[in-house]
C-alpha cells in the first residue's frame, strides 16, 4: 500500500469552478512515470494543461486542464489529484467532522452524546486496523515462505 496512490479526476463546472463532481478514481503503482502519464492523457490541443511542471516535479498533486473548446454540456475542465492513502483518510475524517458538527448543530445533540459514539467508532476503527496489519504480515510471511 506504500506505494500505491488514489487518482481522482474531477469535472469542474461552472466560471469559478463551483461544482465539483467526481467520475473516476482509481489505485496506481506510485512509480516515476506516474505524473507525466496523468499528463500525457490530457496532452491534446483542446485541452489548456496549469502548472504541468509542478505537478511533474511532485512540488503540488493536484493538476487543473482547462478545455479550450466546449460546447454547453461538457465541463469547463478537469482536475486530478494524487492522494497517499494517508491523506485520502485525513480528507475523510474532516470532511465527517465537519457534517457531524452541522448535523449536531441543527439537531441541537450536545457534543458529550457524540463523543460516546465517536469513541465507540474509534475503537471499532483501531481494532480493524490492527487486524488487518495482522492480515498484512501473515500473507507477506506466507508469501516468503513459498518463495
Amino acid at each position: 500500500m506504500k506505494n500505491k496512490v488514489l487518482i481522482e479526476e474531477y469535472s469542474i463546472y461552472g466560471e469559478m469552478g463551483e461544482a465539483l463532481y467526481s467520475h473516476n478514481s482509481y489505485v496506481r503503482d506510485n512509480d516515476e512515470n506516474l505524473r507525466k502519464d496523468i499528463v500525457s492523457n490530457y496532452n491534446y490541443d483542446i485541452f489548456e494543461i496549469f502548472d504541468e511542471e509542478s505537478f511533474i516535479e511532485g512540488r503540488i498533486d493536484t493538476l487543473y486542464v482547462g478545455l479550450r473548446y466546449r460546447d454547453v454540456d461538457s465541463p469547463d475542465g478537469y482536475s486530478i489529484v494524487i492522494n497517499t492513502y494517508e491523506s485520502k483518510c485525513v480528507e475523510i475524517k474532516e470532511e465527517y467532522n465537519h457534517k457531524m458538527t452541522e448535523l449536531n448543530k441543527m439537531f441541537g445533540v450536545e457534543s458529550s452524546e457524540v463523543n460516546t459514539t465517536e469513541d465507540k467508532l474509534r475503537s471499532m476503527i483501531r481494532l480493524l486496523e490492527s487486524q488487518n496489519e495482522d492480515l498484512l504480515m501473515e500473507l507477506e510471511r506466507i508469501t516468503e515462505h513459498e518463495k
